[in-house]
């Protein structure tokens, strides 16, 4: 009773958490914008342009709540809010790193064809956006390998979750047809044992009603 009374509150708390998951990813998407909010004015050279880097960093962040119920929409989006990033000028900000999770998702849910589309086109941008600058104080060719892998990374984890998660539901599915089948030969057997029973007491009853003719017979002769 004890050790129910003191795992409750927690698999309570775990089974609310579950039920509100875009909640955690809303304030995922909170953090990753408040993070990116303070450096904002280094990208920018203007008033107006702050404001619209500002509005590209809300942008990649807003829609990452939405990962699970639309999560190639939600790439798709964000691949053009960081598109949209340089043309404002703005090189890689912190807000961007919402593509990895965002591709990781789409690899988790999506067969490898499509995610790797969305792979292919995540590296893409980024190699548009630092090749530019590879030769100044922005990023170095061994940085870039080290974001291409981790792009790489988040592809491969999340198509690896995928086919767990499919290992596991034909494990699920399986199981469950074995105890189908089993219920099914149960039932079977149930019945094959009440129809032996019923011809054993037919045959009783028979044998039961003929041993009373050929008695009656006799006692009548």
């Amino acid at each position: 009773m004890e050790h129910s009374a003191t795992t409750t509150p927690a698999a309570g708390l775990g089974a609310w958490l579950r039920r509100r998951m875009w909640l955690v990813d809303a304030l995922v998407a909170a953090a990753v914008f408040g993070y990116n909010l303070p450096l904002v004015p280094f990208y920018a050279h203007s008033p107006a342009s702050t404001a619209a880097v500002l509005l590209v960093s809300a942008a990649l962040c807003a829609p990452y709540p939405w990962r699970r119920r639309y999560p190639l929409p939600v790439l798709g989006l964000l691949l053009v809010a960081a598109c949209t990033q340089l043309l404002l000028g703005a090189w890689v900000l912190p807000a961007d790193a919402m593509l990895l999770l965002s591709l990781y998702n789409v690899a988790t849910s999506h067969p490898w064809r499509v995610s790797l589309a969305g792979a292919a086109a995540t590296i893409g941008w980024l190699l548009v956006a630092v090749l530019p600058r590879l030769h100044t104080d922005f990023l170095d060719l061994g940085e870039l390998g080290a974001l291409v892998l981790l792009t790489l990374w988040a592809w491969t984890w999340g198509t690896l979750v995928r086919i767990r998660r499919q290992y596991i539901a034909g494990l699920r599915e399986r199981a469950e047809q074995a105890e189908r089948e089993r219920e099914s030969q149960a039932r079977i057997a149930v019945a094959e044992e009440r129809a032996r029973i019923a011809r054993e007491i037919h045959d009783i009853v028979s044998h039961g009603l003929g041993a009373m003719v050929v008695l009656s017979d006799a006692a009548a002769a």
